[in-house]
């Protein structure tokens, strides 16, 4: 599996879901791409009304030639886009679920045999 393609399909999927650095109100919401540690996050950060907001929306990690996604707080659905973009289920792994759940999803587990 290629990097550059994944980091591609990342960077389009957080296109979709908002600009860099876009405003919606008094939130704003920032990539953080870390392209040598391969560690890539949608953050959120702001004020709702008189509530502090302040946490990730979208967190997918490289490790291991597999793609975690760690955090999907989106409805946008980022597992299927990244399928849509050409990185195939088996390469995908459901970091939010534990991995005995994972073995029965049909992605990659990420447990290192």
């Amino acid at each position: 599996m290629e990097i550059e393609k994944v980091q591609h399909a990342i960077r389009h999927i957080f296109e979709d879901i908002t600009p860099p650095k876009a405003r919606i109100g008094d939130l704003e919401y920032q990539w953080v791409f870390d392209t040598e540690r391969h560690h890539y996050q949608l953050l959120v950060t702001g004020w709702e009304q008189t509530r502090r907001i302040h946490g990730i929306v979208v967190q997918i990690d490289i490790r291991d030639g597999l793609v975690w996604v760690q955090e999907d707080n989106t409805d946008y659905g980022v597992v299927n886009e990244l399928e849509r973009q050409g990185i195939p289920k088996n390469k995908i792994v459901l970091g939010w679920q534990s991995s005995f759940m994972r073995q029965h999803s049909g992605y990659a587990t990420g447990n290192v045999s």
